[in-house]
């Protein structure tokens, strides 16, 4: 029996060396906090797509806050747009999309029926050292945005022959002290 004890008790003392050993902290210094959770990097996702007919009929806008906070403009001519940024400064983000007939629009409608529709998404979210990302409160997302069939006579109607909001403007704000944005709202 003793020697059985004996065995045991190496057996458990090299389970330990081998714990001791495979715990050790390799360099890092953890601090208690998940490094796989924990919140480094804030970042901004704007996104606007339309169809096809809305391109096809429709001059676009988008107006956005960049990444120092600065009002810019970029025009679409594709049907999907995206911009991805890290604030490096406390700042209003946010963007809204505009649209105005297209020039001679009267010529450019050859369908019977046009399909128009958009969607959009405002994303703020944290990037970790890690580069795993989880969303924040307030996020907001709306791939398809109720796209409607219209006839033809009625396309100009619906962009009031002038320039209209297509998208449903929100904003929101940085605060690079607390690292931390506030909910998006209908404010842009």
């Amino acid at each position: 029996m003793k020697q059985f004890s004996k065995f045991f008790a190496v057996c458990a003392l090299s389970a330990c060396a081998t714990a001791f050993v495979a715990c050790s902290d390799d360099g890092e210094n953890f601090t208690g906090d998940d490094p796989v959770t924990k919140v480094t990097t804030p970042v901004v996702e704007y996104g606007f797509s339309v169809t096809d007919d809305v391109l096809a009929v429709a001059d676009l806008v988008v107006t956005y806050m960049n990444v120092g906070g600065v009002e810019a403009t970029d025009t679409l001519t594709t049907g999907e747009w995206e911009l991805t940024f890290t604030p490096t400064s406390s700042q209003k983000v946010g963007f809204k999309v505009t649209a105005a007939p297209k020039a001679g629009i009267d010529s450019l409608l050859t369908k019977d029926r046009y399909t128009l529709g958009s969607g959009y998404h405002y994303l703020s979210y944290q990037r970790d050292s890690q580069g795993k990302t989880s969303e924040l409160e307030g996020s907001v997302a709306n791939p398809d945005e109720n796209d409607i069939t219209i006839a033809a006579d009625q396309v100009k109607d619906f962009f009031n022959g002038k320039a209209t909001t297509v998208c449903k403007s929100r904003s929101a704000y940085y605060d690079k002290d607390k690292n931390e944005f506030t909910e998006w709202e209908f404010t842009y």
